[in-house]
């Protein structure tokens, strides 16, 4: 797959260099790191995933 972007300011040029960066870490907290949180923490996590409309299982390959 291909996808050329044409981006002139600086923070989004940033935001999307990192989003792949981004994806993996949620889908590592998601699936390797959420069951050691407490569960106010834990569903603060889920809330926002949620909130933002984020699966993280359809994040990784």
């Amino acid at each position: 797959m291909k996808a050329t972007f044409e981006i002139t300011d600086q923070l989004e040029i940033k935001q999307v260099a990192k989003a792949n960066d981004m994806a993996m870490m949620i889908w590592e907290l998601y699936n390797n790191k959420l069951k050691h949180f407490n569960n106010e923490s834990r569903e603060i996590v889920l809330s926002l995933l949620d909130e933002y409309e984020i699966s993280p299982n359809d994040l990784s390959f």
